[in-house]
């Protein structure tokens, strides 16, 4: 059963769909159809699952849900993960970047393979205090303190230790 993300418990369950780049306005249209046509057919262990799902700095795709018997997993998330891979390769926009690290440099969204973060940081275009994307949450209630974090509390934090200050 598909309900306005803002509805979702605090408790509900959260993942978060890392986009390659910001999406056009029809590509998140077509996303949205997608979703809209997903949730409404997607059940966790016989039950339906009450989802929704909203988009942040039309780049990331954060999906929410839950059900009677608690957060969905299992075979309902690999379903989940199977959608959002074939939305991917429909639109030919990789949504599941996860080898990426998301920062914010100069009010927009930047990213940085995992094997340049050191690199990166080196060189001064990470610092300790820029905000990073973590989408290590996985509550809804947790979204708006710990979206984004400092780089300091985010992986790869531990290369600041070979920064000279």
């Amino acid at each position: 059963m598909i309900i306005d993300f803002d509805s979702l418990s605090g408790n509900a369950k959260v993942w978060i769909f890392k986009g390659e780049r910001s999406l056009n306005k029809e590509e998140i249209r077509s996303v949205k159809e997608g979703f809209d046509r997903f949730i409404q057919q997607w059940t966790s262990h016989g039950a339906n699952v009450k989802g929704g799902y909203t988009f942040y700095s039309d780049q990331f795709l954060i999906v929410g849900a839950e059900t009677p018997e608690g957060p969905p997993s299992g075979c309902s998330t690999d379903t989940l993960i199977k959608f959002v891979n074939q939305a991917s390769i429909q639109l030919g926009i990789n949504l599941m970047d996860n080898a990426s690290f998301f920062f914010m440099k100069n009010g927009k969204f930047d990213k940085v393979g995992f094997l340049d973060l050191q690199k990166t940081i080196e060189a001064g275009d990470i610092t300790e205090a820029t905000e990073i994307l973590n989408n290590q949450v996985v509550k809804k209630a947790d979204l708006e303190l710990e979206l984004m974090i400092p780089a300091s509390s985010a992986l790869g934090s531990r290369y600041f230790s070979t920064v000279k200050q």
